[in-house]
């Protein structure tokens, strides 16, 4: 039960964080390092794409815990390991397509 409730913790807090950044907009929640090279105006493409990265990572923390506690761990693992990727994946496809030199 706590790993459920930390689980539930961390990805309900990137889920949020990264609403605030897609949607919010609030760019001063990311690192200055990765938006030092941003145009002005591909900054709302940049936050969708690096604020959904993070709201599927915090989505696969939270089904993982929830699938983990039901009784499939390697199940609610596999999953997370998938959402992290794709997560990263967003986040880096859109950190070079936007954030370059």
């Amino acid at each position: 039960m706590p790993g459920l409730i930390i689980c539930l913790i961390c990805g309900l807090a990137g889920i949020v964080l990264g609403g605030l950044i897609s949607i919010g907009g609030k760019l001063s929640l990311i690192h200055a390092h990765h938006r030092r090279h941003l145009s002005e105006e591909d900054v709302p493409a940049f936050a969708r794409g690096f604020g959904a990265g993070l709201m599927l990572i915090g989505a696969g923390v939270c089904l993982a815990g929830l699938v983990s506690f039901w009784g499939r761990p390697g199940a609610g693992w596999a999953l997370f390991v998938l959402c992290f990727a794709a997560g990263l994946a967003l986040i880096l496809r859109t950190q070079r397509k936007y954030a370059r030199r």
